[in-house]
């Protein structure tokens, strides 16, 4: 399965949306089913939107970091 960035040692994944790519509902239905796949399996998946990145990195990062100090984000 591809992802935009993965951390093992988590089992999370961060998806980094846009409108180019993520802008129809056939591209939100395959995202959907992804971050299914992925819990089902044990994964955590967030979702940034990319515009939002990009224009506050720091802030992106430390909620990101936040995210990943979360218990329930990591595997048992």
């Amino acid at each position: 399965m591809e992802v935009d960035v993965v951390w093992p040692d988590l089992r999370m994944v961060v998806e980094l949306d846009s409108q180019r790519f993520h802008g129809d509902w056939v591209a939100a239905e395959r995202d959907r089913d992804r971050d299914q796949r992925l819990a089902l399996a044990g994964w955590r998946c967030h979702r940034f939107v990319r515009r939002v990145v990009a224009g506050d990195p720091v802030g992106a990062a430390e909620r990101l970091r936040l995210l990943a100090a979360r218990p329930d984000t990591v595997a048992p």
